[in-house]
């Protein structure tokens, strides 16, 4: 009985500290190079998809800016139409009140030198 529980406790140490050595002791060169190895590949796939990032980004500024200056060129573009169309109505505003001003006044004209003549009709 000694014998058998001396003989575990051997073991469980011997096998404790082989645990041990086994946890603590540094990587093996290979071990190194198969870890930088993977930290390369990680690099290489994040400074890719950076690069891609990048040129992605630079394509939508370039056509931001070109979204922004057409648009600005469309609303002064459509201000000018506005503003030509303010005056077209001022225009035919006027022409309005010209030519109602000239039928009153062809009417009353017409009404004295020919009194007896009722050639007007009332819409």
């Amino acid at each position: 009985m000694f014998y058998t529980k001396f003989t575990l406790v051997l073991s469980t140490v011997l096998a404790s500290s082989l645990l041990l050595s086994a946890c603590s002791s540094q990587p093996s060169t290979a071990e190194l190079m198969r870890g930088s190895a993977e930290e390369s590949e990680e690099n290489v796939k994040i400074k890719k998809q950076l690069a891609a990032d990048w040129e992605k980004g630079e394509k939508l500024v370039k056509t931001g800016e070109k979204r922004i200056k057409r648009g600005k060129e469309r609303i002064e573009d459509a201000e000018e139409e506005i503003e030509e169309g303010k005056e077209e109505i001022e225009r035919g505003r006027e022409e309005i009140e010209e030519g109602r001003e000239l039928l009153q006044k062809s009417e009353r004209g017409f009404r004295d030198r020919f009194p007896g003549l009722d050639i007007f009709t009332r819409d």
